[in-house]
């Protein structure tokens, strides 16, 4: 699990698409107030043109066609739908029992919650996720401390023991709460983090070998990656290589290294320890890629 970064796209489509959300989740929401169950429009959420534009393109961010909790990609699997990080029907604890809905007081009232009706719309619940992630083992499983929220906007006061990838709230960022041992693949708690191991344990990141083999992979290809641009920065000088070749050589390896920063790469997780086990940082990357950009482009000024 990485960090993801989003930002809201801008297109007609999409603003039409959160219009339409949003006169779903009052419809939502006005039915559970008459004493209704709410009904979810699921063809929404799945809406083709945004799922295949922004949920699980393959080559571009927020998610680079990966599941946003295990970080396979999408290709190597069977199926991939849009994921409630929030359930929007039914919740069940982290053992899979039923959560029933409570009093003010805090006592069972013996009726199921309803689930995250009122964000069953909403694009920061949302998340590309494979078939066993999703389907397998969360399906509705929501494990908080404390109560679940139980009204809109309650959610912000809750304190859920998974992990929202897209969060921007730094309390949330997994790398304060996973970590990947780079020899064996395997992902363990940061700092014994209850978060850490709650993701560790529901979507059974250990359990599963071909993630472990596929984790242990990466230190092999990280360090390839850094071989490469050590090599290519011998050749500045080189008198058989031009100046030219040589910086556009280490701008392509630097923008390789920036983009796993960025999620670029599956299983960032692995990347990002060995990088930052060995000083590298994407601001330090950034600022080399442009001062051999700016070396590049004083060269053509100077051949013209």
């Amino acid at each position: 699990m990485r960090k993801i970064f989003v930002q809201e796209p801008d297109s007609k489509i999409w603003k039409k698409w959160i219009q339409d959300c949003q006169e779903e989740t009052k419809k939502a929401i006005d039915s559970v107030a008459k004493g209704e169950k709410p009904k979810i429009n699921e063809n929404l959420y799945k809406q083709k043109n945004i799922k295949d534009s922004y949920f699980v393109c393959t080559d571009s961010p927020p998610f680079y066609g990966r599941c946003a909790y295990c970080e396979t990609p999408i290709a190597d699997t069977q199926y991939v739908d849009i994921e409630h990080f929030r359930p929007k029907g039914g919740i069940k604890d982290e053992n899979g029992n039923v959560v029933n809905l409570k009093d003010e007081n805090g006592i069972d009232k013996g009726k199921p919650h309803l689930g995250y009706y009122w964000l069953a719309y909403n694009w920061q619940n949302l998340l590309p996720a494979c078939e066993i992630c999703n389907r397998r083992y969360k399906s509705t499983i929501f494990p908080v401390i404390g109560q679940h929220a139980q009204l809109p906007n309650e959610e912000v006061n809750e304190k859920p023991l998974l992990i929202n990838p897209i969060s921007d709230l730094e309390e949330d960022n997994p790398e304060n709460h996973l970590a990947v041992d780079t020899k064996t693949g395997i992902m363990y708690p940061v700092n014994e983090s209850h978060r850490g191991a709650m993701c560790i344990k529901i979507f059974k990141l250990n359990e599963r070998d071909q993630l472990v083999s596929e984790r242990k992979k990466i230190r092999r290809i990280a360090n390839t990656m850094l071989t490469e641009l050590h090599e290519a920065l011998q050749k500045i000088g080189d008198p058989t290589y031009s100046d030219k070749n040589a910086y556009q050589e280490i701008i392509n390896c630097y923008e390789e290294l920036i983009s796993v920063f960025k999620g670029g790469q599956p299983y960032t997780a692995v990347y990002l320890n060995i990088l930052r086990q060995k000083g590298f940082s994407i601001e330090w990357l950034q600022k080399r890629c442009e001062t051999f950009q700016n070396l590049l482009s004083k060269l053509d000024r100077d051949k013209s």
